[in-house]
């Protein structure tokens, strides 16, 4: 079953941290951005608190379900999918693939076929039928797919397959059909109907994917859809998304940073069993810390798992208890 990655409240509440998250520190991140100012345009941060259901089969994406419609694999459905005026036939479908290894075996789902007015644009039947497009779908959802419309300027719809990955590393894959042949457009993390996700219908997209530091926690990443391409919006800041049930102590003591820049002065943190939150990351090298009492600072990490604190290389695990670490 397709795991939600957050609540709405944590949405709400990450947008109102990012208002204050520098509150307590001297300067910016390491672009010139001061700590807390947020990317979002205006738009973008009213869309995030916006819940909207998905269409049903054979909707057309637009305003009032999100720019999103929730097609059931095997169903064939009519739709303009190249905005040409006329409606295309489109058909995908999933096949069930036993599998085994000793004594153990066990069933997978495969995509198998996209028929797009009669005519075949995957490799059915074969070990990858979207080799041709450079796609491996893992571990796709059996049950349905996605119609998208992410900018209706352009006048096409998006097919958007869905892949739990290898490890639940949901992502889903972009196709637009134009000129009578399937073309990729790109990917995102997540799914699209993901709680903090949503599309604006003018191709500015929101999606909720893995951070790069410290622990497995999420944050909502911006991208692009222009020239045919969906590409990330590079923030300097990123909110990290609530972790439910987790209470993250310091266990050893540890330097921090006045502002994310490894001269500016430093404060020792000592260990405490009282929890510490880390309000904003610029997701390269630095997590800013705030502590029960107050104390705020930026921790940094050479990689995805190593502070450095004085000089000193520490694993995040040494200096945190509760850290979420998936595979």
């Amino acid at each position: 079953m397709k795991q939600k990655n957050m609540r709405l409240a944590g949405i709400l509440a990450c947008l109102l941290a990012l208002s204050c998250a520098g509150c307590g520190v001297q300067g910016g991140l390491p672009d010139g951005s001061a700590a807390g100012e947020p990317q979002q345009s205006a738009g973008e941060t009213s869309a995030a608190g916006a819940a909207q259901e998905a269409g049903k089969n054979g909707a057309v994406p637009q305003a009032s379900n999100g720019y999103l419609v929730s097609q059931e694999m095997g169903r064939q459905v009519d739709i303009d999918l190249d905005g040409d005026g006329t409606a295309d036939t489109l058909q995908v479908s999933v096949r069930q693939v036993e599998r085994g290894e000793g004594e153990n075996t066990w069933t997978e789902s495969v995509l198998d076929s996209i028929v797009i007015n009669g005519k075949e644009q995957a490799a059915t039947g074969a070990e990858n039928p979207l080799e041709a497009y450079q796609v491996y779908l893992e571990s796709p959802d059996r049950d349905h797919y996605f119609i998208t419309d992410l900018d209706t300027g352009d006048k096409a719809l998006e097919i958007a397959l869905l892949d739990y990955g290898p490890s639940d590393d949901p992502m889903t894959w972009y196709f637009q059909y134009r000129n009578g042949a399937l073309k990729l457009i790109g990917s995102l993390p997540g799914f699209p109907d993901d709680e903090g996700s949503h599309r604006d219908g003018s191709g500015n997209v929101m999606a909720v994917g893995r951070l790069s530091l410290l622990q497995t926690w999420n944050a909502t990443f911006p991208y692009t859809l222009k020239d045919g391409t969906l590409a990330e919006v590079a923030q300097s800041q990123y909110v990290p998304l609530p972790v439910p049930d987790a209470a993250v102590a310091l266990k050893q003591k540890l330097t921090i940073y006045a502002k994310p820049d490894q001269a500016a002065d430093t404060v020792t943190v000592e260990p405490s069993e009282e929890p510490v939150t880390f309000p904003v990351t610029d997701n390269r090298h630095w997590v800013q810390m705030r502590t029960a009492e107050g104390t705020e600072g930026w921790v940094y990490l050479k990689d995805f798992s190593t502070i450095v604190s004085d000089g000193e290389e520490l694993s995040a695990t040494d200096v945190f208890d509760n850290l979420v670490i998936a595979d």
